[in-house]
């Protein structure tokens, strides 16, 4: 825009140049001033006229409201030919007959011409149409010029479709997307809102544009944004969590994705997604982890996990203290060269094999070892834990000592049998007796 502005000015500096010289050569006497005045002017129109044919935006000369001249760009913008377009006003043939802001065309145009004959400079949007009917958008300066002590008008107009197009794309995004989004300065100050942001923090759009990022933060200080700020300029970009306080006193917790954007200045481009539930499922979880983990350490029964090869995951203080392995030693090891004997690697097998096809072992007994070579009684269950679809993750075993109760059992099946001898002794006795 300010590029057409500065293009404007030069057309109608050189314009006032030509007039000037013009007025030069009828006043001056001295005829070698006159030939140089007018080799001047001459060059000075032709490098007008170059600039007027070759510029990339349409030009037009108006007599009021008729198009009067035109340069080969306008032709090609407007896609008709030089007969076709100079006589026409600009809202008859070649506008629709409402602009987007339901105003007549002509009553528009008319009204913006008379200002720029009064000297008024206009620029403004403009819908136009092309000679076969196709609407496009355009940008139109438009500005007085007097030549032979006439005025007329001289009409930019520059095709700005692709960007409308292009804007209106973007804030139809930024509309309809979920997440909130921010339009801020260098010092946090609201300057552009969506619906979403608004919804999000439960201010209306009037009352944000009037407030700083500051006032719904509810961790971050002025001066901690600022930091945050200075960090996306520095970078261009920045992500982050933090926590905004909605007008109803409920605390958010959000994740920010933020951009620095040049333009009039630094502006941040943020949006603000609410990430409430999942960080509040996420704590929820760690206090679960937490809970588990502290009775999974501190369970008087031994306990660890395993996966389908028998290689230790986990291991608890109650291993620790009955098998003499740390956490450390045992992590990573195989079960089978830990604690399994000989005897028992078949029943082992077994085991493994299927709680990872889902099933659970109740109350079975079986004999390990410790680090030092003793050997032990133990009984527990076996059993799978599943992850989200349903696959086995790893196993778990929780056992106990019953090595004193296996010695216990296995001295009175010493005792029965010792018993039963006896009483097979006595009842041979018996008989015997009782055929005498």
């Amino acid at each position: 825009m300010q590029d057409k502005k500065k293009t404007v000015q030069d057309e109608q500096s050189n314009l006032r140049a030509v007039e000037d010289q013009k007025q030069l050569s009828k006043n001056s006497h001295n005829p070698s001033d006159i030939k140089s005045l007018k080799t001047g002017l001459q060059d000075l129109e032709v490098w007008h006229r170059a600039l007027f044919n070759n510029a990339n935006d349409a030009i037009f000369l108006m007599d009021y409201d008729r198009f009067i001249d035109c340069n080969p760009k306008t032709l090609d913008m407007f896609g008709c030919t030089r007969e076709q377009i100079i006589g026409q006003t600009p809202y008859d043939r070649f506008s629709p007959r409402f602009q987007p802001d339901g105003q007549l065309s002509k009553n528009k145009a008319l009204e913006k011409i008379r200002l720029a004959l009064e000297g008024k400079p206009q620029l403004f949007e403009w819908r136009h149409l092309r000679y076969d009917g196709t609407i496009f958008e355009t940008e139109v300066s438009l500005n007085r010029v007097k030549i032979s002590e006439n005025f007329y008008l001289q009409a930019f107009v520059r095709d700005i479709t692709k960007q409308k197009h292009a804007h209106l794309q973007y804030e139809t995004i930024l509309k309809t997307t979920m997440d909130g989004f921010c339009l801020l300065d260098s010092r946090g100050r609201i300057l552009e809102v969506n619906d979403a942001f608004c919804s999000l923090v439960g201010y209306t759009r009037e009352e944000l544009l009037s407030m700083n990022l500051a006032d719904v933060e509810a961790v971050e200080s002025a001066d901690d944004i600022k930091k945050h700020i200075k960090k996306l300029m520095d970078y261009g970009s920045h992500r982050f969590k933090t926590r905004h306080k909605r007008k109803d006193g409920r605390i958010l917790h959000l994740e920010v994705s933020a951009n620095n954007l040049q333009i009039d200045g630094d502006r941040v481009f943020a949006f603000f997604r609410d990430i409430t539930e999942s960080e509040q499922s996420e704590q929820a979880l760690q206090e679960s982890e937490m809970r588990y983990r502290s009775l999974f350490e501190n369970m008087p029964a031994v306990c660890f996990t395993f996966d389908r090869s028998g290689c230790l995951l986990s291991w608890n203080h109650a291993a620790e203290e009955v098998y003499g392995y740390t956490k450390q030693e045992a992590i990573g090891a195989s079960a089978y060269e830990l604690i399994v004997t000989d005897e028992t690697k078949k029943a082992t097998d077994d085991v493994i094999q299927n709680v990872f096809k889902g099933k659970t072992i109740i109350g079975s007994e079986w004999q390990d070892r410790n680090k030092y070579g003793k050997i032990g009684w133990r009984m527990g269950n076996s059993f799978p834990l599943f992850k989200a679809d349903g696959s086995v993750d790893c196993g778990v075993n929780l056992n106990i000592d019953i090595t004193e109760r296996r010695k216990v059992e296995e001295e009175l099946r010493q005792e029965r049998d010792k018993a039963q001898k006896y009483l097979d002794i006595a009842a041979v006795i018996f008989v015997a007796l009782n055929k005498k």
